[in-house]
């Protein structure tokens, strides 16, 4: 009678637990279309948009939706099932939002190559919730069940007639198309994976880090989740949501460095000076592992400071190694980062100093404008770096950056007005 009793206890148990896993399965699926169809709208809206002022807390919250479905997409069942086209077009999505929002897009608004990406976005989205909300009224309608898709998974049934399944495959095959055109950011990946070191982070060390980062007391509330097998940058995703907004976050798996973070709340009356500003976001990279950061580029919009900070070795500034951090002017909290430039481009290098003398590149610098500043930078030409003389100048009442080759003097361009900091804070 025992042994009949026990092996009931076990059915039930086992019967609760299959359950449990069940309904997490359908609560992701079914958030996920949920999300997708928000993105889809969400970048349909910013097409249409004729306000810049309107476009960039549009662009936040479809950067804080496209996380939000990546991070359903890990609480799937599809590690069987090749799903890394859609997590990287997620990304890139997460990757453009994000470097639009901490730009004036008075002054620099939508290129129309920038354009032609939500255009290509809202398209292939649109097939995606197609296939996504055929799936999810077929699942429903049917009944049919995540541990139904797993088995096949698991039994290698790739050819099976699930209707979950398909419409996972039909997204990849959307998805790889976009990718064949998009290849950066996979490869971005491998690059980053391959430059970063340090101790393997678990998940209980990115929940320190991040109570460290954001002075967090509520741990319980901080949500982890590894990136999809496969992924080239092995990474986590962090999520915290608080009272007044929201927190989203990539951190490498190897060093625990944050890629990318973004601190949606709404900001009070500015307190906080733009200078006072900087001195917050170059300690705060210190703080969280960015070393010999410079500042390069300061700007204001609103109550939010952004800063540009860019890598220093032997007094020279490593233009392409970037980090943009973005400062709250309430409170001096540091609501933004994005280090992905900076991981992608940073390594050891070995810089030439057969060069012209500052004074011989000012020769072929226009002799119309006034110098008032000059810095000695390595700055990209095409698909290489090159040192080169970085003017700041003016002419009548505007001000200009003028790139000169520091080996042969040839210009390499000329950028109208910008927010420099070319002096030592």
């Amino acid at each position: 009678m025992t042994s009949i009793v026990i092996g009931y206890n076990f059915y039930e148990k086992k019967n609760n637990v299959q359950l449990q896993v069940e309904n997490n399965y359908q609560r992701a699926f079914h958030n996920l279309v949920y999300h997708i169809d928000d993105l889809h709208d969400q970048i349909g809206t910013a097409i249409v948009m004729n306000s810049d002022q309107g476009l960039s807390p549009q662009f936040v919250d479809i950067w804080r939706t496209s996380a939000r479905a990546q991070e359903e997409i890990s609480h799937l069942p599809l590690h069987l099932l090749p799903v890394q086209h859609t997590a990287t077009f997620l990304n890139d999505i997460q990757d453009f939002t994000y470097a639009t929002t901490i730009r004036n897009l008075d002054d620099d608004p939508l290129s129309e190559d920038e354009l032609d990406k939500l255009e290509v976005y809202f398209k292939q989205l649109d097939e995606i919730k197609s296939d996504l909300q055929e799936a999810q009224a077929t699942t429903l309608n049917k009944e049919l069940t995540w541990e139904e898709v797993e088995i096949a998974l698991l039994d290698g049934k790739d050819n099976s007639e699930n209707q979950i399944l398909d419409s996972f495959r039909r997204s990849e095959e959307v998805m790889e198309d976009f990718s064949e055109t998009n290849q950066l950011t996979e490869e971005d990946e491998k690059d980053i994976a391959t430059f970063v070191n340090g101790q393997t982070f678990t998940e209980d060390k990115v929940i320190d880090k991040t109570l460290d980062m954001f002075y967090i007391t509520d741990e319980a509330a901080i949500e982890v989740e590894e990136s999809l097998d496969g992924a080239s940058l092995n990474h986590y995703n962090v999520t915290y949501d608080f009272e007044d907004g929201d927190l989203f976050m990539d951190v490498t798996e190897k060093g625990g460095l944050p890629i990318t973070f973004i601190v949606n709340r709404e900001l009070a009356d500015q307190t906080i000076s733009l200078n006072d500003g900087v001195d917050i976001a170059q300690a705060y990279l210190s703080f969280i592992g960015y070393d010999n950061m410079t500042l390069f580029e300061s700007k204001q919009f609103g109550n939010e400071g952004v800063f540009t900070f860019v890598y220093e070795e032997e007094d020279i500034k490593i233009l392409p190694d970037a980090i943009s951090v973005k400062v709250a002017l309430d409170n001096g909290e540091v609501i933004g980062l994005n280090a992905r430039e900076f991981l992608l481009n940073h390594k050891k290098r070995q810089l030439n100093r057969d060069l012209l003398s500052e004074k011989e590149a000012r020769e072929y610098v226009n002799d119309d404008v006034t110098i008032e500043e000059a810095q000695l930078v390595l700055t990209r030409k095409d698909d290489d770096e090159v040192l080169s003389y970085l003017f700041l100048a003016r002419y009548k009442d505007d001000t200009y950056e003028i790139y000169i080759d520091a080996q042969n003097g040839e210009e390499l361009r000329v950028k109208r007005n910008v927010d420099l900091a070319m002096s030592p804070n």
